[in-house]
């Protein structure tokens, strides 16, 4: 390749790949000599990199498990290999019993041969069967079907993670120069990021270039996040806080006392450190490095020693185990006797299974007695549970029918003439409830529901003063109601839907007064009523929220209760708009004049002028209340 006839951009980007970094100001001559004498030094360790794994290759002596076996017993070896569910671990084994079965194959036929020539035969008409080679040839053809069945798959799904990745691309280059909010903006990138993470292997001709055009879009992205310097700092902070929890984790990992277990959590936190966390403050980068490396370090070191000490440390780990396997057995001497010290006894029995099965290894001899005394326990205790819960269901039918007729006594309560007469008696019914014993939780959860509501329709009724309606009352509320219903036939326009609404508040009033919390539920029926209306209906043009305010507040014109009720309201709504426009007025002292134009401050103005507008009407609406309550008061003290 003749790079002295190359752009400047090409042989840019040639050195891009080779790692060559500090070229971006360089003359075209400078570069081309740049980039020789870089590929120059690396054929060199490419050579000698070569050679030493020739080397070392050389030296290696060829391993085959097989040979000291018998023809017979090495096709059931293969057989049960090909067979086995995990064959692909054993791919190795597999491809050198074939080769050596079909050595062996080979110099059997080649023998039958030389001896049926040698017996007088002709070569022509030479034939030789074998039921151990139709055998092989049986397992054979087998195993190179599965296994183009599973480099079908693999590759299968090694395309459709090419196309996620291909997705995962254009979004990413979607987020550069969105007008979005830059912390959506950025939220949405680490999701990307984690989505590309999980993706999975791509197939083998796209996956460089996948990655080359992944970081290329990387980087356009942190060039475009880091022309705001501010979230640029957000970024370093965050990259700081999450590398000091990598390094935390790791040095409680130093604590553990599974050493293999801490060497591969080390191995995934440094793949987190490298692939998904970005850049910190360059002031802290070498101190992060330093501390991550040290911690690093000890657990490497304490591996070495547990490599050069397993066979004790193996020890050590099945005395742990059978002092679990001891535990396990006292938590049914003596036995739970109640559902709630069962439930503490599984959360043990838990608790103490997931250590067993956290230790280390134990000595190969010890293994399977070991783990057969694990599951001989572990069954015991379960046969221990399920014997308790199984008595426990035969009392639980009473123990429902107790809950339901202390509900069916409850709701009884509530419907009688007289029930303020049942204080006492609603209060040792809730007591009663709660003493009753356990049923399935499911169960128990809809009969709280129900008995909750029951009980709290009781005391809130008491609280309120609630009384029982009386026929004439039931009789003045179903008029109202049958008036308000039938608002919906009228037709109407914008000229006259003031005059309808007014008219039918006269005519339900003119039904008389019920007690104040029916006529509130009447007022809310009746504004909600009109809201209906005017809101399906395309051709009012007024500002409706506005008109149903009015149309609120004429039927509230006597009910000072409800008018300060309203006044309360509104006020709040006040001091939350105050706040937040105050809020939003100090942020706009963070603009610059020359930011006149920027998205985010052209958004924050536009929520300024709306919640301006809603403080001015609110204010308004409080004026208007006020005024109607004091009218209220005047004309009472006048009469």
């Amino acid at each position: 390749m003749d790079i002295s006839t190359m752009t400047v951009i090409e042989l840019k980007k040639i050195a891009k790949e080779k790692g060559i970094s500090g070229v971006s100001k360089l003359k075209k001559a400078d570069l081309v000599k740049t980039i020789k004498k870089k590929v120059g030094v690396q054929d060199k360790e490419s050579k000698l990199q070569s050679l030493k794994k020739q080397n070392s290759q050389a030296v290696v002596p060829k391993i085959n498990n097989t040979k000291h076996l018998n023809k017979s017993d090495q096709i059931n070896y293969l057989k049960e290999k090909v067979n086995d569910p995990k064959w692909s671990v054993h791919k190795k084994e597999i491809d050198e019993a074939i080769k050596d079965l079909e050595n062996i194959f080979s110099n059997t036929l080649k023998k039958e041969k030389e001896d049926f020539i040698s017996n007088g035969g002709k070569e022509i008409d030479f034939y030789f069967e074998s039921q151990e080679k139709e055998e092989f040839n049986k397992i054979t053809y087998e195993y190179r079907k599965t296994k183009r069945l599973y480099f079908k798959e693999k590759e299968n799904q090694k395309k459709i993670n090419s196309d996620l990745k291909r997705v995962i691309i254009e979004q990413i280059k979607e987020l550069i120069g969105s007008d979005e909010s830059i912390n959506v903006i950025y939220k949405k990138f680490k999701s990307l990021q984690e989505k590309w993470h999980i993706s999975g292997p791509a197939l083998r001709s796209d996956s460089n270039d996948l990655w080359e055009t992944y970081k290329h879009h990387i980087e356009r992205f942190y060039d475009f996040l880091h022309i705001n310097r501010e979230l640029r700092n957000i970024d370093y902070k965050h990259n700081y806080e999450e590398k000091i929890k990598i390094i935390e984790k790791a040095e409680d990992l130093v604590k553990t006392e599974d050493i293999i277990k801490a060497g591969r959590d080390l191995n995934v936190l440094h793949l987190l450190w490298k692939n998904e966390l970005g850049p910190v403050a360059p002031e802290n980068r070498e101190l992060l490095w330093k501390r991550f490396q040290e911690v690093s370090k000890i657990i490497h070191s304490r591996r070495q020693n547990f490599q050069k000490d397993i066979e004790q440390n193996q020890n050590l780990n099945l005395e742990r185990k059978n002092i679990i396997l001891l535990k396990i057995k006292k938590l049914t001497n003596p036995e739970p006797l109640t559902h709630k010290d069962w439930q503490l006894s599984i959360k043990k029995f838990n608790d103490l299974r997931d250590e067993f099965k956290s230790l280390g290894t134990i000595p190969k001899s010890e293994s399977k007695e070991n783990w057969s005394l694990f599951r001989d326990t572990g069954r015991a205790y379960n046969l221990c549970k399920n014997k308790f819960y199984k008595n426990q269901k035969n009392n639980q039918k009473e123990t429902i029918e107790n809950y339901k007729s202390l509900l069916k006594e409850v709701k009884n309560i509530n419907e009688k003439e007289d029930w303020r007469k049942f204080i006492e008696r609603m209060k040792s019914i809730q007591i009663d409830f709660n003493k009753l014993g356990f049923v399935p939780r499911n169960i128990l959860k809809r009969f709280r529901s129900e008995f909750q509501i029951e009980t709290n329709l009781y005391f809130k009724r008491l609280k309120s003063g609630y009384q029982k309606l009386n026929t004439d009352e039931e009789i003045l509320y179903k008029k109202k109601i049958d008036l308000i219903n039938g608002i919906k036939k009228i037709e109407f326009t914008d000229n006259n839907i003031d005059e309808i609404y007014k008219n039918q508040w006269e005519s339900i009033e003119k039904f008389g007064v019920l007690n104040s919390e029916l006529e509130t539920k009447v007022v809310d029926l009746f504004v909600k009523s009109i809201s209906g209306l005017i809101k399906v209906n395309s051709d009012i043009k007024f500002n409706k929220a506005n008109f149903l305010f009015e149309v609120e507040l004429n039927c509230l014109k006597n009910n000072s209760k409800e008018l300060q009720i309203k006044i309360d309201y509104y006020k709040r709504t006040i001091e939350g708009l105050q706040s937040e426009i105050n809020q939003l007025e100090n942020n706009l002292e963070f603009f610059s004049r020359s930011s006149t134009e920027s998205p985010v401050l052209r958004n924050v103005t536009g929520k300024l002028n709306v919640l301006t507008t809603k403080l001015f009407s609110s204010k308004e609406r409080v004026k208007k209340l006020k005024l109607l309550k004091r009218n209220i008061i005047n004309s009472s003290k006048k009469n």
